[in-house]
């Protein structure tokens, strides 16, 4: 009897505890492990490999192209982060997600859907991306 009523008392603080975490909590953890890990493991990768296998000249006017392997992950990363905007917008990723998606798009050198997210961004101006998002544009 004794342990039945340890089970329910667990049972009892452990719903409570979910229940005050509320769903921001499981919100957050499920789009991590389903979404933004597998979205920062591909544009780690990509950004990787744009480092060590483009070669920039100092006085080239354009920017050089992004190998192809680079370009897929950065698809991916594209696909997964949009994902993540789509159906996952109460969730504390959002701001990561859209800067990740502007960095590929101007890494694939889609400059103006990369300056459209990164006004999107700027939305967010008590982000903590909000100085990376504004560095290449201070007055």
């Amino acid at each position: 009897r004794d342990v039945l009523n340890n089970k329910i008392k667990y049972a009892i603080v452990l719903l409570f505890l979910v229940f005050l975490t509320g769903c921001g909590f499981w919100e957050n953890f499920t789009t991590y492990f389903n979404r933004y890990f597998n979205a920062v493991q591909k544009f780690e990768e990509a950004e990787e490999i744009i480092k060590t296998e483009v070669k920039r000249d100092l006085f080239e006017f354009k920017e050089p192209r992004v190998p192809g392997n680079a370009n897929t992950a950065l698809d991916a990363v594209i696909t997964k982060c949009s994902n993540l905007l789509q159906w996952n917008q109460e969730s504390a990723y959002i701001e990561e997600a859209i800067m990740m998606i502007g960095k590929s798009y101007y890494y694939r050198g889609n400059y103006t859907k990369a300056l459209r997210k990164f006004g999107e961004l700027a939305g967010f101006p008590d982000s903590d991306l909000a100085l990376e998002n504004r560095w290449p544009r201070l007055p």
